[in-house]
């Protein structure tokens, strides 16, 4: 049974989409910003999304890398993986809120703010 894509050619495309991402994040963050006359948060915001792409990027390196050691069906590659998964989505939701706390990026209102305005 033959590939849809194969692995050389997905590793060229998340290498270009992980180029891409940060700086389409920026330019659509500023666009964004300019348009809602608030370029600050919104760039930060652009920046930070778009960086996922990179983020995915030097996983699926790290991810390929420990596979190749250890070979796809060990459990010792599966442990590893899950360790490190989790590890980098803790310190990913730790930094969103540090920055979140900072700069409000992800909106400028608690939730008992919004009640207030409502009322």
């Amino acid at each position: 049974m033959e590939e849809l894509i194969s692995e050389r050619t997905f590793n060229s495309l998340i290498t270009v989409i992980a180029v891409i991402g940060p700086i389409l994040g920026l330019i659509i963050g500023i666009v964004v910003g300019v348009i809602k006359n608030d370029v600050k948060r919104l760039t930060i915001r652009g920046v930070i999304i778009g960086s996922f792409a990179l983020i995915t990027y030097i996983m699926w390196r790290i991810y390929n890398a420990i596979t190749d050691h250890y070979g796809l069906d060990s459990v010792k590659n599966l442990l590893i993986n899950l360790g490190l998964f989790t590890l980098v989505g803790i310190i990913i939701g730790l930094l969103l809120a540090v920055i979140q706390n900072k700069f409000s990026i992800f909106g400028s209102h608690t939730s008992e703010e919004k009640v207030k305005d409502r009322n």
